[in-house]
């Protein structure tokens, strides 16, 4: 009788660890079928489709009247926008503001004014858009001898003929109403420069009791110089 219960019990520790080797392997089996890439997709699986494409802007379906006043809106500012660094008559003089705002624009923080993010939304949007911009703002040069006449040169140039025909508020401007008698070479280096002559503009001036505002027109074929020979003469 033990040895029959000795056998017994030798086939139910074999059994007992046969068990746990097949759970094991079934383990193994589970987990690598869990790690196992996705199948790839077949030639017979259809592809999901692609996204919609968008459609055209909210602001094309409004009445044309008031997408412009929109886009007036948007791109029209209350100040002058400045191409270069004003002269220190705009600050009363050589003050603090006048030496912390000449640092901005040699460092870069102070720039000549970009296109609105408006005009890159759609051609459509930037072929109303972008005239508004040129036509209706007022871009303001200083042109005393401390003021940079490079930065409204290469201003004028990289905006384009086209864009340029389009200002009709570009001055140079100087907050000293005695300016131009007491430094008459100021303006006539406007007058002879790259802006006037160059880039065929005309020159008009007005005097008043607070500043020198000097406009220029593109586009033109009439003498830059008309006017200003009259002030001060052929050199």
């Amino acid at each position: 009788m033990e040895e029959i219960r000795r056998f017994d019990s030798a086939v139910e520790v074999e059994v007992e660890v046969k068990g746990e080797h097949e759970h094991e392997h079934e383990h193994e089996q589970d987990t690598s079928s869990r790690l196992d890439p996705p199948p790839l997709a077949t030639a017979n699986q259809e592809a999901p489709p692609p996204p919609p494409s968008p459609g055209p802007s909210r602001l094309l379906s409004l009445p044309r009247e008031l997408q412009l006043s929109i886009w007036e809106f948007a791109v029209i500012e209350d100040r002058p926008l400045h191409i270069n660094c004003p002269c220190d008559s705009s600050y009363g003089g050589w003050t603090d503001a006048y030496y912390a705002d000449r640092e901005a624009w040699e460092n870069g923080d102070k720039h000549p004014p970009w296109q609105p993010p408006l005009t890159r939304v759609c051609r459509a949007i930037r072929a109303d858009a972008l005239p508004i911009f040129y036509q209706h703002n007022r871009f303001q040069a200083g042109y005393c001898y401390e003021t940079d006449h490079e930065a409204v040169e290469d201003y004028l140039l990289r905006i384009g003929k086209q864009n340029r025909e389009l200002l009709r508020h570009f001055y140079f401007f100087d907050g000293n109403c005695r300016h131009d008698v007491n430094r008459p070479r100021d303006l006539k280096l406007v007058a002879r420069g790259k802006v006037v002559r160059g880039l065929s503009g005309r020159l008009q001036s007005t005097y008043t009791d607070d500043h020198c505002r000097h406009d220029v027109v593109f586009g033109g074929e009439e003498d830059g110089l008309e006017g200003i020979e009259k002030l001060f003469g052929e050199s």
